[in-house]
């Protein structure tokens, strides 16, 4: 559950998502941030009662960004350096990070990967709906190095970093998908998200 989890929010980080200037992130905001999807994962292995009131769970961008600065390097897929993620909007979120090509030329069976060498930030913004259970993403830009690449292009790379044995296909942008954890509801505001179960 906890790979899925984690897999769901990268793939929502990656897929949607600037660049965050000048964080100086600690490694209790990574902990927070730890600590705030143990939780979030507690609750979404419980049984759902009918009756049951709905319980929040909400984290900044610091948070996010420290934990995966030092707490959730070993959940990043191969060859990804210092994601990081910025919340722009009630819909709207950026993302940049550092992809070594040679780590995922070694770990991928992408075509694109066997063309180009060494790292280069990739960067997206997109923008995210999440209500009654589904999540819906959409992107606006993607860059590769400063050159700006098609979501299609984007698309064979999420899909290769995402395929589990419950997603064969990896996370698929341009398709609705459930939202784990029992997670109704995710709430975007500049620089926050708070999630609903």
């Amino acid at each position: 559950m906890a790979s899925k989890l984690l897999i769901t929010l990268a793939g929502l980080a990656v897929a949607s998502a600037a660049l965050v200037a000048g964080q100086d992130l600690t490694r209790a905001d990574g902990d927070r941030m730890a600590q705030k999807l143990a939780t979030i994962e507690a609750r979404g292995n419980m049984t759902p009662t009918p009756r049951a009131a709905s319980e929040s769970t909400s984290f900044t961008d610091r948070e996010v960004n420290a934990y995966f600065r030092y707490n959730g390097k070993s959940q990043l897929p191969e060859g990804v350096i210092d994601p990081q993620v910025t919340v722009q909007s009630d819909t709207r979120i950026d993302a940049r990070a550092m992809v070594d090509l040679d780590a995922v030329r070694k770990a991928s069976q992408s075509w694109m990967a066997g063309l180009l060498h060494g790292s280069v930030e990739v960067r997206v913004s997109g923008t995210i709906t999440a209500a009654n259970g589904k999540g819906t993403v959409q992107i606006l830009s993607a860059t590769l190095g400063g050159i700006p690449i098609p979501a299609t292009l984007l698309q064979d790379v999420v899909s290769q970093y995402s395929k589990t044995p419950v997603m064969p296909n990896g996370f698929q942008l341009d398709k609705p998908f459930d939202l784990p954890a029992n997670i109704r509801e995710v709430r975007l505001k500049p620089g926050a998200v708070t999630v609903v179960q």
